[in-house]
């Protein structure tokens, strides 16, 4: 476990040099982090908070179905997503008696609207702004926060 966590942590060794991080197989990497979150999990449930996990490297979702597959122990995955991973492992998004995903659709031209007009309070945008860039966000509330 302590080799895996060097390695995650991008240590050469770990921490009393007994072990060198560089040659622990995935195997045993993704092993050794699903350990340690269910002895984190043993005390109290956990929860890893993953955003944008459709730009996450093919390793980190392999461990991350490793641990979703495998836990002892009270561990909730929580991630964020674009559709494209539904595209690139269909498997992780998988419905199943403890595994859910939630899809939410884009804001409609109201909502949009509603949003941009509670960010901004009593500022006027030029004119022509806020067209422009509810078109630009297509519904999408992370390009009206900017």
């Amino acid at each position: 476990m302590a080799s895996a966590l060097a390695n995650l942590v991008g240590q050469p060794t770990t921490a009393r040099g007994t072990y060198s991080a560089t040659q622990i197989g995935r195997a045993e990497l993704h092993w050794g982090i699903r350990r340690v979150f269910e002895l984190l999990a043993a005390e109290r449930p956990a929860i890893i908070v993953v955003e944008d996990l459709h730009w996450a490297e093919p390793t980190l979702l392999q461990l991350l179905q490793f641990v979703l597959e495998g836990a002892r122990a009270p561990i909730l995955l929580l991630a964020t997503s674009r559709p494209e991973l539904a595209d690139a492992r269909p498997a992780i998004l998988a419905v199943s008696e403890d595994r859910r995903s939630i899809y939410l659709t884009p804001l409609d031209a109201a909502e949009s609207q509603t949003l941009l007009s509670e960010l901004l309070g009593e500022r006027d945008l030029p004119t022509g702004a806020t067209e422009r860039l509810l078109t630009a966000a297509g519904g999408n509330p992370l390009f009206s926060k900017r």
